[in-house]
């Protein structure tokens, strides 16, 4: 049970840093399930979609 204790406590930790689930999930190495289901079990999320990162430009831009 050890185990499972620090695999959350872990997951926490690297929520609370701003990392993504995926990203959460890649760097514990652990199904991103697991990750989602701590976090929803704990009230940390809700329902969570991943959308990919808007592309930043110097030339996209709402004043230009």
């Amino acid at each position: 049970m050890s185990a499972l204790k620090d695999l959350g406590y872990d997951i926490e930790q690297l929520f609370i840093d701003g990392f993504s689930p995926s990203r959460i999930a890649t760097i514990l190495e652990c199904p991103v399930g697991t990750v989602y289901d701590w976090l929803e079990a704990n009230g940390l999320i809700g329902d969570v979609v991943e959308t990919p990162q808007e592309e930043l430009s110097p030339f996209n831009t709402s004043n230009s």
